[in-house]
């Protein structure tokens, strides 16, 4: 894991993030945007500094404790099973097999009770959304189940270089089109993004070919949504380009340029609009770590905003917003810094091979901040799970075992 690329560090990450975003909003390419970005540099200085203090802080305390011996970091072949080993490779794609065979039967019952599909929903022009797919919290444990399967496999294909192991990361994602979860799609892709940046060091000319794969899907961004919606009017009537904006980009850059922008946007209004909270809560932040059965029951409705938006069309006030609404302030600070612990945590142990596949699943979070709060929400953590069962050690191998591994 020494190999690992720069930009897959949790401050590259995160700080990159942030303070992109940030430079993107003071640009001022969109009327949507009504706030000075300069009055609200002091929560640019709170999100960076709470988690570099706290990440700093983790890493310190690692090094100290690996240091005396009393937390040495993990040998990969004692913690978990080794992916070059044949035999592990066995008995971790067994319990995936059967995890992906629960997977499809639970699906299938899901197809049957929903009574369909949300894309075929989309193209047909039924009334029904992704929303009303699946079985309430059921769906949620199998969308954990198959993320962790795919990025197990992804791993076994950068481990041996076996194409066989990308079918079902692919499964995966044409599961993740057919069910119209967005969300998920974005969040497998990144992840094993962050995995492969982990395992490998990028070349000048695999920076080349991202950057020029990332400027093709923001021109194919812009044009699947100037085709779904007739032409690029929508995007010009929602973003409200200003004359900053230069009007020879193709309309994607536009849609990025709002997407990324608008929630901070909202999170700033909110703030602007709700400038001191009475009383400390954490319903805001954690209720999205409970299954929705329970979640319902516990938290109202009015738990689960995103807080106050400038535009209900774009409807994302990053992660900090439920943080906010809970603790102001301190409440962004805290979250800030368990971003740090997280980061920390995962990226120092990132030799061993729980570690490296979690990693993946932080730093995904870390870069999609500046959407949503996914560091806690169930489905994506759940992965942690699932990953310590796919990967915990197993009995010594028979030869039988031997024979069909090889």
């Amino acid at each position: 894991m020494n190999s690992s690329s720069l930009t897959a560090h949790p401050i590259c990450i995160f700080v990159g993030t942030w303070t992109l975003v940030f430079l993107l909003y003071g640009l001022g390419l969109s009327g949507q945007l009504i706030f000075d970005v300069e009055d609200f540099l002091y929560l640019y200085a709170l999100i960076v500094c709470g988690f570099l203090f706290a990440y700093f802080c983790t890493h310190q305390l690692l090094v100290l404790a690996s240091r005396s011996g009393s937390s040495p970091p993990p040998r990969p072949q004692a913690s978990t099973l080794d992916p070059s080993d044949a035999w592990a490779r066995a008995v971790m794609l067994q319990r995936a097999r059967g995890l992906l065979e629960l997977w499809a039967i639970a699906t299938v019952l899901e197809v049957i009770v929903s009574g369909g599909v949300p894309i075929v929903w989309l193209f047909t022009g039924n009334p029904k959304t992704y929303q009303d797919f699946g079985i309430p919290s059921v769906h949620g444990l199998l969308i954990s189940m198959l993320l962790a399967c795919a990025m197990l496999s992804f791993y076994l294909y950068l481990d041996t270089g076996r194409r066989r192991y990308l079918a079902t990361p692919a499964c995966a994602l044409l599961w993740f089109v057919i069910s119209v979860t967005r969300a998920f799609f974005i969040g497998l892709l990144l992840q094993m993004l962050f995995l492969y940046l982990v395992k490998r060091r990028l070349t000048t000319g695999q920076v080349t070919k991202i950057a020029i794969g990332f400027l093709l899907v923001v021109v194919a961004f812009g044009a699947l949504g100037d085709f779904r919606q007739g032409s690029a009017d929508l995007i010009r009537s929602l973003a409200k380009p200003t004359s900053r904006y230069p009007d020879w980009l193709p309309s994607g850059f536009l849609w990025v340029y709002i997407y990324l922008a608008t929630p901070l946007n909202n999170l700033f209004n909110t703030i602007q609009l709700s400038p001191s909270i009475d009383g400390i809560s954490l319903a805001a932040t954690t209720s999205q770590l409970l299954p929705s059965f329970i979640r319902h029951v516990i938290f109202p409705a009015s738990f689960a905003t995103q807080g106050t938006l400038v535009d209900t069309s774009l409807n994302v006030s990053t992660s900090f917003a439920p943080p906010y609404l809970d603790m102001g302030l301190l409440g962004i600070v805290l979250y800030a810094a368990l971003f740090g612990i997280a980061g920390g945590v995962f990226w120092f142990f990132r030799r061993d091979h729980y570690y490296a596949l979690g990693y993946s699943f932080i730093a995904q979070a870390l870069a999609l901040s500046i959407f949503f709060s996914f560091l806690l929400n169930l489905p994506f953590l759940f992965q942690l799970v699932w990953f310590r069962y796919l990967l915990r050690p197993a009995a010594a191998p028979s030869s039988t075992a031997i024979s069909r591994a090889a």
